[in-house]
């Protein structure tokens, strides 16, 4: 057994895994910056549209970083803690690539390093392979590489699918900058009031712009006056 044939194996499978790992990531990432868009989105029209004592706003910022680290653990930490291991992550390969009937786990749970049997021994790849003449390993992990120089990283994950579940996480990212720029008055008011470290001080901007204003109309004529509202709405 060659230590490159073994290392080249290995580092295919780590390569796959680091692919899909990517792409899971980018999906969770989308479902949490969703989360925290719409409750932030939630709490700035609450605080725009009522009367808010300083006690419930301190619960609303409260709440936005309970659900901003809520989101940062289920959708970012979590899935990198619970990575599936190499011999795992080689039957998901399998799954997908039929062809390689079981070489591929096989070889790998050889190789694989130090892991928990079902009844909690913990097991090394050289107790793995020490029943087992070394020609017979061998042969097993070189006909694994040769099948899988077969197989694809689209067959893991498309790329299309990895480009668009890159595109849905930084959708929010974007949907919000429009909103604190171009957004209605009365959201992006709430959020000042609420995020802004002045806000409580500050007083609303509420506000009528009456136009032409102060203008002199003929006797007998009319006049078009309009009125827009400025931060809140009737």
């Amino acid at each position: 057994m060659t230590m490159h044939s073994s290392e080249e194996l290995l580092h295919l499978v780590r390569r796959l895994r680091r692919r899909w790992m990517w792409g899971h990531l980018l999906e969770r990432a989308a479902y949490g910056a969703l989360v925290v868009l719409g409750w932030m989105v939630l709490a700035g029209i609450v605080t725009a549209r009522a009367p808010m004592a300083s006690g419930t706003m301190m619960v609303l910022r409260v709440g936005t970083i309970v659900v901003l680290l809520g989101a940062a653990y289920v959708c970012v930490f979590r899935p990198l803690r619970r990575r599936p291991d190499e011999v795992t992550f080689a039957r998901f390969i399998e799954e997908r690539e039929p062809r390689l009937e079981d070489r591929l786990v096989t070889a790998v749970e050889i190789l694989a390093p130090s892991r928990a049997t079902a009844g909690g021994t913990v097991v090394s790849s050289g107790e793995r392979a020490g029943g087992f003449s070394s020609v017979i390993v061998w042969r097993v992990i070189a006909d694994a590489l040769a099948q899988c120089s077969m197989v694809s990283r689209e067959s893991v994950l498309p790329t299309r699918v990895l480009r668009l579940r890159a595109i849905l996480a930084i959708v929010p990212v974007v949907l919000f900058g429009a909103l604190a720029l171009l957004g209605p008055g009365s959201l992006r008011m709430g959020w000042q009031r609420l995020y802004w470290p002045w806000g409580i001080a500050a007083p609303p901007n509420f506000a009528i712009r009456v136009h032409p204003g102060d203008t002199r109309v003929p006797r007998g004529l009319d006049q078009v006056v309009t009125a827009t509202l400025h931060n809140f709405e009737a």
